[in-house]
C-alpha cells in the first residue's frame, strides 16, 4: 500500500522522480501532495492544474489493485485508467462531493498506469 503520511512530504510539493524511493517514478509537473481534505482524512494526491492526462510508473513489476479518487466537484466526473501496451483500462464515473474505491477486474495494472 502507498500512502502520502510515512514517509511525510509537505502538503504543496510536486512529485517528480521516484516517490516513494524505488516504488513510483511520478510524471513531472502532473501531481502534488495535498493536505487532508474533503473526502480524504490524511494526506493525499492530487492533480496539478487541470490535466487531461496524468501518469506515473512502478519502478519494478507492481500491480495496481485499486485506487481512493474523490471529485470535489458539483458534477460527476469521468476518470479513465490505462496502461502503456495494452493492458487493462478501467472507466467510472466519480459522483460528485464523493470519495470512490476504483477496483479492475484482476488489478488495475502492472505496467504504467495513466490517469484521464
Amino acid at each position: 500500500m502507498v500512502d502520502f503520511d510515512n514517509p511525510h512530504l509537505a502538503a504543496g510539493t510536486p512529485l517528480a522522480g521516484e516517490y516513494p524511493a524505488g516504488l513510483i517514478l511520478w510524471s513531472a509537473g502532473s501531481w502534488q501532495i495535498s493536505a487532508p481534505a474533503g473526502g480524504f482524512g490524511t494526506f493525499h494526491l492530487v492533480a496539478r492544474g487541470a490535466p487531461t492526462l496524468a501518469s506515473f510508473r512502478f519502478v519494478t513489476p507492481q500491480v495496481l489493485l485499486h485506487i481512493d479518487a474523490f471529485n470535489p466537484g458539483a458534477e460527476a466526473a469521468k476518470v479513465r485508467l490505462q496502461c502503456d501496451g495494452g493492458g487493462a483500462e478501467f472507466q467510472a464515473t466519480l459522483p460528485a462531493g464523493r470519495v470512490q474505491r476504483l477496483y479492475g477486474r484482476e488489478g488495475i495494472c502492472r505496467r504504467r498506469p495513466s490517469m484521464r
